[in-house]
């Protein structure tokens, strides 16, 4: 770090990608022990998925993996009317709903970075959780795949005629921990693509599954809509961050006082939107149907699959807004506690942009 600073004079901070468990570890503290320059943490978080795949128990030797999403072996959620099913520790992370997990291991993350924000002594200027929607088109490529995945539409047939072809050393040359549907085009179906990683609960990342917020596919109650709009589900990790930023808002109230958009919601807009020329919808053709008192803020019509290729673009664009707020503070005031809020401010954003209310969104 030195180094570059001495060679970057101009170098305004430091933005780096934090992926290290359940805390941070020592890692704020060596960072002011190397550098004088605030930090933003541009990626931190856990998925949502309680992976069997990385559990110890499963961990003892290589294999590919063959469970899925729903198949009641670890999940995001218990399926209805039955009992979690976890790893074998009872008192790990992995024995808990991933949901669960990724709440309390995310709003963990937050307190640490809130603690050593400039105010505190720290560095820390503000963060970014990934991510704000599960993003579907992200187990294309993974580090733990298969040469010849499994198509999603022959699963069945994978499972028993071929299983053999997917198991480790066969036809498909499924790599040790891969999945063996991955990597998965197929952008609408979610997918548990991913590798292992020690440092998360259940020691597997599922790279479609970081999403503080959960998209659910409209074209059950919209017989055109095709995958083309989606409505979101909040995360119990999405409460959680944001009690810590409101604190006047908790238990009850912490769930009550945000209104999700449901497809029923959603469908006088999306239909007014593909019946109008663009000329007369910016002239406001639409406004009745796309403000809808149970939104709290614009809706926003993304094309075929956009709902998390959207998402994506507004985090990448906020975040690169907030480094370039990093930069243009720290040049003009210099390092000092008032860029703290500042980039608080920029960091909320993209979860503010998208359906949350300004008051209560991290």
């Amino acid at each position: 770090m030195p180094l570059f600073e001495y060679l970057l004079p101009d170098m305004a901070g430091w933005a780096m990608q934090l992926y290290r468990g359940r805390s941070f570890g020592g890692y704020f503290g060596n960072f002011q022990a190397e550098s004088s320059k605030p930090l933003i943490v541009t990626e931190f978080g856990i998925d949502a998925y309680n992976d069997p795949c990385g559990w110890n128990e499963n961990m003892a030797y290589p294999q590919v993996c063959f469970n899925l999403p729903g198949d009641g072996n670890g999940g995001d959620v218990a399926l209805p009317g039955q009992p979690f099913r976890g790893c074998n520790n009872p008192w790990a992370d992995c024995a808990k709903p991933g949901v669960q997990t990724q709440a309390e291991w995310d709003a963990a993350l937050v307190h640490e970075i809130m603690a050593n924000a400039p105010e505190h002594g720290g560095a820390v200027i503000g963060g970014f959780v990934m991510a704000w929607t599960d993003e579907y088109w992200k187990g294309a490529v993974v580090q733990d795949q298969c040469a010849h995945p499994c198509p999603v539409q022959d699963l069945q047939t994978c499972l028993q005629r071929d299983y053999a072809s997917y198991a480790l050393g066969g036809w498909a040359a499924c790599g040790p921990h891969a999945h063996f549907t991955c990597g998965n085009y197929d952008t609408k179906f979610h997918d548990l693509c991913g590798y292992a990683l020690a440092a998360l609960p259940d020691g597997y990342v599922n790279e479609e599954w970081f999403g503080i917020t959960a998209p659910v596919p409209c074209h059950q109650s919209c017989s055109d809509c095709g995958f083309q709009l989606d409505a979101l589900t909040l995360r119990p990790a999405y409460h959680a961050i944001k009690a810590i930023w409101n604190p006047y808002v908790s238990g009850q109230n912490a769930t009550q006082d945000v209104l999700a958009p449901t497809c029923n919601d959603l469908l006088p807009c999306y239909q007014c939107l593909k019946k109008f020329p663009e000329e007369e919808l910016r002239a406001g053709r639409c406004d009745e149907f796309c403000k809808d008192p149970v939104m709290t803020a614009p809706l926003e019509f993304w094309s075929a699959y956009g709902t998390v290729i959207g998402a994506t673009v507004a985090i990448l664009v906020l975040a690169a807004l907030a480094i370039i707020a990093v930069v243009v503070v720290s040049k003009k005031r210099g390092y000092d506690t008032d860029t703290a809020p500042l980039l608080q401010y920029e960091a909320s954003g993209h979860v503010n942009y998208h359906s949350t209310p300004a008051s209560s969104a991290y």
